[in-house]
């Protein structure tokens, strides 16, 4: 009685959420009652007089659950048939006056949309009074709010009940019902489950091509869609088919200049930039640019978005700086245009995360990504596939820098994530299992790899094309996880399986293309087969060349597998040239601490060490050793490495105290960071061991050969040289020592491995029968005294 509107506002408040309600939120939804936010204080005062009401913070009242639930459940049934559908439509109302997200609010309004649906399947008996077809326009406005911040399943649902209600109330081919299935399709489309996105799309077209016309901007919108949806399933063709009748029908329907077709040029530059012809891209961007420049704002989104795509093609050219010119141009301009944590703004920081992660600059990587992490899980969800894209990257950064540990929780959340938020199958899951994949390799649990790389292949051959380049990248990952357990045939086969179906894909010269016949090269090589190495790495070079630059990272890895090729051949002189041009080329390109710049002064250590040359040895591999330890991690096995090669050039020396040291300091790391019994650890201990014979140091060198025989034993695949090996030198400190029933097992040990491996005339094999025969000999002249 004392304030009506005060107490059908407690009413309404009654089905929503009654913890956290916005005065703005009350002020937008009900306009017919509110012409200011004041009015709506001067109502609420009234509930907090009464004790109804409380306020939580100065822009938001909460109400007691018994309260709100007294105000409801003292309603008959047609006032709470009322009140629930008008608190429907108050929802509605608030939703469609917001120009721009934000996650706090807006998380208030999605807990407004659960209860308020909830307590209306209750309360609202649908199909007498109120019908749901009358709601679509709120179903419709709700499944927006869910889609835009991931929450893929509920946004499904009430997007099919808009349909429902748009093809009862309008018909199957209205231009509203249409909309509804081609948001249907988006939403398909990011969920990776394309075969119910193209059935949508298809569906919508047919639709607008019979109510409108061929070329009406609603039609030709979802021919770009299409066209968005073949290129992300590597059908090109369809795609660039689809994207030109898109550019026909704007420029006929609409001006040259219009921002539409615009839009259309640059997904044109999109697809030619991932079809490895950058000349077209570079051509169709800056179209896109100038026109955009000329309709908009320099620092439109729009405009920047453009500038972004440059920046990307200027990255994957090796452009560097220009690439960090144009992204940070666009940073700028979207600090300016929109918020510091806005998802654009936050793109162009992951993208100078992934530049400054590139170019070696890690310190600089974290920083941006960081920045990009809490900016995601302020302004979208934790779960957000944007946000767990960060998260991923993160992980791949912990990964390159050594620290397993980290990088592992951090992909691990990122999987849960998007098992949660997406499907098992969509291609941001089947990334994050493939780097999991890999960084289970690279720690040396090889069936977990297996198990992951395997996992990814069946899925993207599943969501993709066979020869989509997402799974002949799997297929490249399985290839290098088979070639390092020693199945070569296996390896092979990836491998030539990857690069027929990169050449149908994209073309013989394309990058993708180019790295798997470098990794042919490498392959090769592994296997001794060194013309075969030197044909696939000659043309991969070629084609880097013809393609890139001279001194793009690509590039340069090739000149420097050439370099390593012809120092395994003893052809000095071609190595050491063929090394120093990649070392300048990095240096350039890159940083003088790059990982990728470090790993050419170490080859070129190697070259001397073998040279003889100690010397500029030492001084190569101390400049690696300082770059390592400050671009990784002391434990990074990159690190590690170089100081068991100096442990190494020290020992050649006889500066055995010093090789001694550096051994042992590169065993611990090795233990700490890879799994047990893991080669790398293997051979470390194997080095040790031989210089404890050395040194007849013999129980020693017993201990370090055992636990190197446990891990070749382990990882057997790929080490069976090694095996044997270790079983040979076993032999030697037996006879050391006087065991020669334990050195005569040793050495046959030994002699039927390398019969076996190498054929039963080899050096080594008919060494180790001399060996097994002096030893029987020897343990005769025991028994005969």
């Amino acid at each position: 009685k004392t304030d009506p509107q005060a107490a059908n506002l407690l009413l309404l408040c009654s089905f929503l959420a009654n913890d956290d309600i916005s005065v703005d939120f009350l002020y937008r939804g009900l306009p017919e009652l509110f012409s200011k936010v004041s009015d709506v204080d001067d109502h609420i005062s009234t509930l907090f007089s009464f004790s109804l009401a409380d306020r939580k913070r100065e822009d938001c009242l909460s109400i007691h659950p018994i309260v709100h639930w007294w105000a409801r459940e003292r309603l008959n049934s047609e006032e709470a048939e009322d009140l629930g559908v008008s608190a429907l439509r108050m929802i509605t109302c608030a939703i469609n006056s917001l120009q721009s997200h934000d996650l706090t609010r807006d998380r208030q309004i999605m807990q407004h949309i659960r209860l308020c649906d909830n307590l209306c399947k209750k309360k609202v008996a649908w199909g007498t009074r109120y019908s749901t077809d009358e709601f679509r326009e709120e179903w419709f406005a709700f499944a927006g709010m869910f889609h835009y911040y991931g929450h893929s399943a509920e946004a499904e649902k009430l997007w099919k009940r808009a349909l429902a209600g748009y093809e009862n109330a309008l018909g199957p081919n209205h231009s509203d019902t249409l909309g509804v299935v081609q948001n249907l399709g988006l939403l398909y489309h990011r969920r990776g489950q394309f075969e119910e996105a193209e059935k949508m799309w298809n569906r919508a077209l047919a639709g607008y091509e019979k109510a409108l016309e061929p070329d009406h901007p609603r039609t030709l919108m979802v021919v770009q869609n299409l066209g968005l949806l073949y290129h992300g399933r590597g059908q090109f063709k369809e795609a660039e088919e689809m994207w030109k009748r898109a550019l026909a029908g704007y420029e006929k329907a609409l001006e040259p200049d219009h921002l539409d077709t615009f839009g259309i040029v640059q997904n044109l530059g999109m697809l030619y930039h991932r079809r490895g012809q950058f000349e077209e891209a570079e051509e169709m961007w800056k179209r896109a640019l100038v026109g955009y420049e000329k309709a908009l704002e320099p620092d439109h989104p729009h405009t920047l978005r453009v500038v972004q795509n440059l920046g990307m093609l200027y990255h994957g050219r090796g452009q560097f700086e220009e690439a960090e010119k144009m992204w940070k141009r666009a940073l700028v301009g979207y600090d300016k245009a929109l918020e510091p944590d806005h998802p654009d703004t936050l793109r162009v920081v992951q993208n100078l995360g992934s530049l400054y992660h590139g170019c070696g600059q890690f310190e600089e990587a974290e920083k941006m990504w960081r920045r990009a992490l809490v900016g995601y899980e302020k302004a979208l969800e934790p779960n957000h596939p944007d946000t767990l894209c960060v998260v991923q990257n993160l992980g791949m950064l912990y990964h390159g820098r050594g620290q397993f540990k980290e990088a592992e929780k951090m992909l691990k959340r990122a999987l849960v994530g998007c098992e949660k938020a997406l499907e098992p199958d969509h291609l941001d899951t089947l990334m994050v299992v493939q780097n999991l994949g890999l960084l289970y390799h690279g720690r040396g649990q090889f069936e977990e790899a297996e198990k992951m790389l395997k996992r990814a292949l069946v899925g993207y051959e599943k969501v993709l094309e066979p020869n989509h380049p997402h799974t002949l990248l799997v297929v490249q990952n399985l290839s290098s996880l088979h070639g390092g357990r020693g199945q070569f045939e296996e390896a092979e086969k990836m491998l030539k399986r990857a690069l027929v179906g990169c050449e149908k894909a994209l073309g013989p010269n394309h990058p993708y293309t180019l790295t798997i016949v470098q990794n042919l090269g490498t392959h090769y090589h592994q296997r001794g087969q060194f013309e075969e190495a030197e044909k696939m790495w000659k043309r991969a070079l070629v084609g880097y060349e013809k393609v890139l630059k001279p001194d793009h990272p690509y590039t340069l890895m090739v000149v420097q597998n050439l370099g390593m090729l012809y120092h395994g051949r003893g052809q000095f002189e071609e190595a050491e040239k063929m090394l120093k041009r990649a070392l300048v080329g990095y240096e350039k390109a890159l940083e003088p601490d790059h990982p990728d710049t470090l790993r050419v002064v170490q080859n070129l250590g190697l070259l001397y060490h073998a040279r003889g040359q100690f010397e500029e040895t030492d001084k190569m591999w101390k400049r690696a050793l300082v770059g390592y330890e400050k671009a990784l991690e002391p434990d990074h096995p990159d690190t590690l490495r170089v100081v068991q090669n100096l442990g190494s050039l020290y020992h050649a020396r006889g500066k055995f105290e010093e090789a001694e040291k550096m051994w042992k300091q590169a065993l611990a790391g090795y233990e700490r960071v890879l799994v047990p019994y893991h080669p790398d650890t293997s051979r470390m201990l194997f080095n040790l061991g031989l210089y404890y014979i050395h040194q007849d140091q013999f129980d020693e060198a017993e201990g370090m050969l055992k636990r190197a025989l446990l891990g070749y034993q382990k990882f057997q695949l790929g080490h069976e040289k090694d095996l044997h090996d270790t079983q040979y030198q076993l032999g030697e400190v037996f006879e050391k020592c006087g065991r020669l029933t334990e050195a005569e097992n040793a050495f046959a040990d030994a002699q039927v491995g390398y019969a076996m491996l190498l054929g039963p005339n080899d050096p080594e094999t008919v060494d180790a029968v001399c060996r097994l025969d002096e030893i029987r000999l020897l343990q005769l002249a025991v028994d005969l005294d």
